[in-house]
């Protein structure tokens, strides 16, 4: 005989365990991969903290270090259960933080799903499953076999207690549905042709139509609830698809995620600011006749953007107190950003490192826009801004502050803001000590000493002018001229430690290296040796149109004295920076610009970065002088006339403040004759240097982009018109 199943209302747990499972294993597996919203910034920073960047060595900077690495598990409940063992503390921090100490709406609505599935798993392995076999004899009532006269007696007694007009108005339904069971249940044991058909087809009246049922719960097969629940998931599933594809990813604010860049700042205030770059200024025509960038201006363009990200951020109201009142960047009001930078300059109290680390990333893209723009003046505004973010420190403020461990009062028993940190170093360690014997212990006044020597010395020594156009190898550079489509500016400068410079100046081994016009046509590539004789003895100009090389005034020339011997081959690429919440590569910032129109406008040619820990460096360091050579190339000017060229070294940190260094050279472009090129073999000359071997290593700036292409196509094309006028 065909029996017929029917399942209890229980199978709707397995429809549910499926859903379940099927959304919140992708889910957890997406907010697993990622820290929570608001411990990316954390995260981030211990990410680069655990990176091979140098680290500074002090304690100051170790203390500020742990703190980050702290504060990466910042709730009670973690500390609460972490071990004894420090690594084992910071791994169960780090866990117990990231899902039961991180209040988040995601990680609450995965706590929430996982404890639904639970729920639901229970209810499985706990229930049980109440498979029902439709039979008519246990409907009646009675024993199989029995006869039919006691078939009809209990259908009677049956039909006549069920019937729906004998039971109360609220049972009717449960009554009907009862009383067609037993007229089924009858029908079947009383009929032979309902008897076959329900042994056949599992129903009395023979084959009936296909159907299927789906263990849902009875509210979830409301038609009116399926077509909004479907319309929902595909609303969601759209939206979901759009976010990823668009927008970049699921979760954040469609306001500020999906305006951000690379670096992390919002696309929009970025915009923003490089319009104050780009456009001119009130009564100005051209963006360059607009006022030059100063550092004030640049702290309130940096606190304008940095606002834009966090809007809703302020320092607590016991740090602003702490902020002097005089404090202002030129603003007509002070906003809750500028006050936030001011706290962090004076350092006033705690500041949150997320705006700390925004206001650097604005400043580092300030840097890019104005060596975009092409001024000096920004630029180096710019440098300062960031530089200062960095150490908290203000411009203003006394090189020796930005020293470990000390402080204003200690900066002014050693003399306050007159003295620099070579003027520290000269003065040796004893005398250091002395000062401030009552201040500190003997192991922080090592770490002053320590990090004042390790401060690095910059001087450049000089620097000759060729032509590049051809790609001539360093050292084979022939004479630039007005023509020239490349010019580059081949530059030598002292990289060494403080402490270094400071011991050979002791020993009296580092003599004066002042650059003079003779000096410098000396240098001039391509002059014969007698030339070159001549024009050291009289101190004239190279009988050929040489770009020779004049030091204008600069009151660090005489100061410019490379060590006989070096005792450190390179400064450190470390910052020390306890009150940054990440760790920054310190460098040099290397602009190359003309000052003839005068400092203010001074536009730049060219600009590079090179850290501390290039291994070029080294490359190109000559051990005995500790001169580094670099090789800037630049757009020639295309016109003949005598130009003042600026190569200005720029530390990238505050700690460094105050060795940043400078030199003019006057430099004289002749235009030559074709002739004149005829005789001095200029065009064989260039494509020998082209080929030549290096005569020593470099540290290569190449020029802007699309600069010795322009070049060498305007080349070319003089080459063309001048074969097809001697045809």
């Amino acid at each position: 005989m065909a029996l017929r199943y029917e399942y209890s209302t229980a199978d709707s747990y397995y429809v549910l365990l499926t859903f379940l499972v099927l959304t919140v294993v992708p889910a957890t597996y997406y907010v697993a991969s990622r820290p929570p919203a608001h411990e990316q910034p954390a995260a981030r920073r211990a990410a680069k903290d655990a990176t091979d960047l140098p680290k500074c060595p002090c304690k100051t900077c170790a203390r500020s270090r742990a703190a980050r690495a702290e504060a990466a598990a910042p709730n009670f409940l973690a500390r609460a259960v972490a071990p004894a063992d420090p690594a084992a503390a910071s791994s169960v921090r780090k866990a117990v933080n990231t899902w039961l100490g991180t209040f988040s709406v995601a990680n609450f609505a995965i706590g929430a799903l996982w404890s639904a599935l639970l729920l639901v798993v229970y209810k499985i392995a706990t229930g049980r499953t109440v498979v029902q076999l439709w039979d008519p004899y246990a409907v009646l009532g009675v024993a199989e076999g029995a006869s039919k006269k006691a078939i009809r007696a209990a259908y009677r007694a049956l039909s006549l207690a069920e019937h729906p007009d004998k039971v109360a108005a609220g049972l009717r339904k449960a009554a009907e549905a009862k009383f067609t069971e037993i007229s089924k249940a009858y029908k079947v044991l009383t009929d032979a042709k309902a008897m076959a058909n329900f042994e056949k087809y599992g129903s009395p009246d023979g084959p009936q139509a296909t159907s299927f049922g789906i263990a849902l719960p009875p509210w979830m097969t409301n038609a009116t609830f399926v077509v909004v629940a479907y319309l929902a998931l595909l609303a969601a599933i759209g939206y979901g698809l759009y976010r990823v594809f668009y927008l970049g990813g699921l979760a954040g604010s469609p306001a500020s995620d999906s305006q951000k860049l690379e670096n992390g700042l919002m696309r929009g205030p970025l915009e923003k600011l490089a319009l104050s770059f780009k456009g001119p200024t009130a009564g100005a025509k051209d963006p360059k006749d607009s006022p030059p960038v100063t550092v004030d201006r640049a702290f309130a363009m940096i606190a304008s953007t940095a606002r834009a990200h966090h809007p809703d951020y302020a320092v607590p109201a016991e740090t602003a107190r702490a902020v002097p009142k005089s404090a202002s960047f030129g603003e007509k009001s002070t906003t809750p950003a500028s006050t936030a930078l001011h706290a962090h300059l004076h350092r006033a109290g705690p500041v949150d490192p997320e705006f700390v680390s925004t206001c650097d990333k604005v400043s580092e893209a300030m840097v890019a826009l104005a060596l975009q723009r092409g001024r000096l003046a920004d630029a180096l505004a710019c440098v300062a801004a960031q530089r200062a973010i960095i150490s908290a420190a203000k411009p203003t403020d006394a090189p020796l502050l930005a020293l470990p461990h000390l402080t204003p009062a200690m900066v002014a028993k050693l003399g306050g803001s007159a003295v620099s940190i070579l003027s520290l170093v000269r003065r040796g360690r004893d005398a250091l000590a002395k000062t401030l014997a009552k201040d500190l212990s003997e192991e922080e006044i090592d770490e002053v000493w320590t990090a004042a020597g390790d401060a690095p010395y910059l001087a450049i020594t000089g620097a000759s002018f060729g032509d590049v156009t051809s790609g001539a190898t360093p050292g084979n550079e022939t004479t630039a001229h007005a023509d020239s489509g490349v010019i580059a500016c081949t530059a030598k400068m002292i990289v060494t430690t403080v402490r270094d410079q400071a011991a050979r100046e002791a020993a009296g081994t580092a003599p004066s290296t002042t650059t003079t016009a003779a000096a410098a046509a000396t240098a001039s590539p391509k002059l014969t040796g007698a030339a070159k004789r001549k024009a050291a003895k009289e101190g004239k100009k190279s009988p050929t149109p040489a770009a020779a090389a004049e030091v204008a005034d600069d009151d660090r020339a005489a100061s410019a004295t490379p060590p006989a011997v070096l005792t450190r081959e390179i400064p450190p690429a470390y910052v020390h920076a306890p009150y940054f919440p990440e760790i920054k590569r310190s460098g040099i910032w290397l602009f190359l610009s003309e000052q003839s129109g005068g400092a203010a406008r001074a536009p730049i040619l060219n600009g590079a970065l090179i850290p501390f820990d290039d291994p070029r460096l080294l490359t190109a360091r000559d051990d005995e002088t500790g001169e580094v050579t670099f090789r800037i190339a630049m757009r020639g000017p295309r016109m003949a006339a005598t130009f003042n060229l600026c190569l200005s070294a720029v530390t990238t940190s505050t700690h460094w403040a105050g060795h940043d260094t400078s030199r003019t050279f006057r430099v004289k472009l002749d235009r030559w004759s074709k002739k004149q090129r005829m005789a001095a073999g200029a065009d064989a000359a260039e494509a020998e240097a082209a080929a030549a071997p290096a005569k020593y290593q470099v540290i290569d700036i190449e020029a802007p982009r699309g600069v010795r292409e322009e070049a060498q196509a305007e080349a070319e094309a003089e080459a063309e018109n001048a074969a097809e006028e001697a045809s």
